[in-house]
């Protein structure tokens, strides 16, 4: 699924494991639930997407775009406390 365009939409309750997503735009995305599991997520466009369930522990992130606040949810997979 490289290089694919899912802009503008809603994933819910998706899974994506061992998936190569390189260069995909999943920009102003709702991902209710959506699971990012050892994947190549390289070049992948995040910004504006929201509610997205990335483990950054085994997915190659490198030149991923995130935008803030949302850039927080990365952090859930390593089940820490954030005041």
């Amino acid at each position: 699924m490289v290089n694919t365009n899912f802009e503008d939409n809603k994933i819910y309750e998706c899974s994506f494991e061992n998936c190569d997503l390189k260069d995909c735009k999943f920009r102003k995305l709702d991902l209710q639930n959506t699971k990012f599991k050892h994947s190549n997520l390289t070049k992948t466009d995040f910004r504006k997407a929201k509610n997205f369930k990335i483990d950054i522990t085994d997915c190659n992130l490198k030149n991923a775009k995130f935008s803030y606040p949302d850039v927080i949810d990365l952090l859930d997979c390593l089940e820490i406390v954030i005041e």
